[in-house]
C-alpha cells in the first residue's frame, strides 16, 4: 500500500488578539490623530466684535477658544499681539501647541463701517437746527484728517452729536461726535466746522448789454452764502422783470438796485407829447425832454412854444402827463 506523506501547510492562520488589545490599538490611533491636529498659532486674525478670543489667534483651541484674551482694536483699526504671550495663555488653559511657533507677532484686524464726511456734516447741521437755528445753513468740516468707523453691524442712526457750541457772528461750530464701538462702548471725536447761512438770490443766466430789458428766461435762482450777497442786492425776481440794465453784469452775479432801471421810454433831448388833463378837457403840447425816463418816472421838460420848464410823469407810449400849472386860462396860454 502506498503511503501518502502529509506535508505541513505553509498558509498561516490569522492571529486572534483579545478584544482589549484591539481597543487599546484604536485608542492609540486616535491619540496619534489628535497629535497630528494639535493647536497652532495664526499669524493673522480678523475680528468683528469688541473682544479678542483665544480661538481668533489659535487654530484648534477647542473649548478654551471662547476665552477672552483682550480688547479688540477700534473698528477700522488693527493691533499686534506678542506670539509668546498668546502661547503662554494657551498653555495656561490646557491648549498645547504642536511645536514652538516660528512667528513672533500676530496681527489682529477689525473691519469697520466708514462714516463719510457728508454724513457727519449732516448730523452737525441737524444739531444746529435743534439749537433753534432754522435758517438755511450749510456746514463744512475743518477736520482735515477726520476718519470715523463704526462696527460693521452698527446702524448709522446710532451716531450722535453732543456738546454743540456755535458762534453765530463767526460761523464757527464745535461739537463731539459719539461713535458706537460695540458692547455698549463709545468713542468721542472732536468736530470743528464752519456753518454759513445761505440765501437764494436771482441772478442772470446770460450776459446782457446795458439797455437790454430783463425777461424771465434771463433769470434763475442761485443759492449763495449770505455774506457774499452784495449790500443793496435785489432779492426778489419780480423786482427785476421788465427792468433795463444800466451796466454789464456777469452771469451768476447778484444784481443791485443801482444796476437796473426802468426801460427808457423818453431820452434826454427827445421831443415828446405833453398832456394836461382836467376833467373832460385835454390839452397837448410839444415839449423837449431835459431828462431821460421810463414808465412812471418823473422828468423835467421844456415847452417848445413857451420855453417854460415843467415836470411830468412818463406814461406808456412815450407821452408825458403834466399837472395843471395854475388856472385853465393859464393852461390855454400854454404850459
Amino acid at each position: 500500500m502506498t503511503r501518502h506523506q502529509i506535508r505541513p501547510s505553509t498558509r498561516r492562520r490569522p492571529i486572534r488578539f483579545p478584544a482589549v488589545r484591539l481597543a487599546a490599538g484604536l485608542m492609540a490611533g486616535l491619540v496619534a490623530a489628535g497629535a497630528a491636529q494639535a493647536a497652532s498659532l495664526k499669524p493673522y486674525a480678523r475680528v468683528e466684535g469688541a473682544e479678542i478670543r483665544l480661538s481668533h489667534v489659535v487654530e484648534g483651541a477647542g473649548d478654551a477658544g471662547a476665552m477672552i484674551i483682550g480688547a479688540a482694536p477700534p473698528p477700522g483699526d488693527e493691533l499686534v499681539l506678542s506670539a509668546s504671550n498668546v502661547v503662554r495663555l494657551a498653555r495656561a488653559n490646557g491648549v498645547e501647541l504642536a511645536e514652538v511657533p516660528a512667528i513672533t507677532r500676530i496681527q489682529v484686524e477689525r473691519p469697520g463701517l466708514p462714516v463719510g464726511r457728508d454724513e457727519i456734516a449732516d448730523r452737525l447741521l441737524q444739531a444746529l437746527r435743534d439749537l433753534g437755528y432754522d435758517d438755511d445753513y450749510e456746514v463744512g468740516l475743518l477736520n482735515t484728517r477726520l476718519t470715523v468707523y463704526m462696527p460693521v453691524n452698527a446702524d448709522l442712526a446710532d451716531l450722535k452729536v453732543d456738546n454743540v457750541r456755535f458762534t453765530e457772528h463767526t460761523g464757527r461750530i464745535m461739537a463731539e461726535l459719539v461713535v458706537p464701538q460695540g458692547q455698549g462702548r463709545t468713542e468721542r471725536v472732536t468736530l470743528n466746522g464752519m456753518a454759513q447761512r445761505m440765501q437764494h438770490v436771482p441772478v442772470l443766466t446770460r450776459a446782457l448789454s446795458p439797455g437790454d430789458t430783463i425777461e424771465r428766461a434771463d433769470l434763475e435762482w442761485e443759492r449763495q452764502p449770505a455774506r457774499r450777497v452784495n449790500r443793496g442786492a435785489v432779492l426778489e425776481m419780480e423786482d427785476l422783470l421788465g427792468m433795463s440794465l444800466r451796466r454789464r453784469v456777469r452771469p451768476g452775479q447778484t444784481l443791485r438796485a443801482t444796476d437796473v432801471e426802468t426801460p427808457q421810454l423818453v431820452e434826454r433831448g427827445q421831443l415828446v407829447a405833453m398832456v394836461l388833463q382836467r376833467g373832460a378837457l385835454t390839452l397837448t403840447a410839444t415839449g423837449k425832454a431835459l431828462q431821460s425816463g421810463g414808465d412812471g418816472d418823473l422828468i423835467r421838460l421844456q415847452n417848445t412854444a413857451t420855453h417854460r420848464v415843467v415836470e411830468g410823469r412818463v406814461t406808456a407810449g412815450g407821452r408825458v402827463a403834466v399837472g395843471a400849472m395854475g388856472p385853465i386860462r393859464t393852461a390855454q396860454r400854454g404850459f
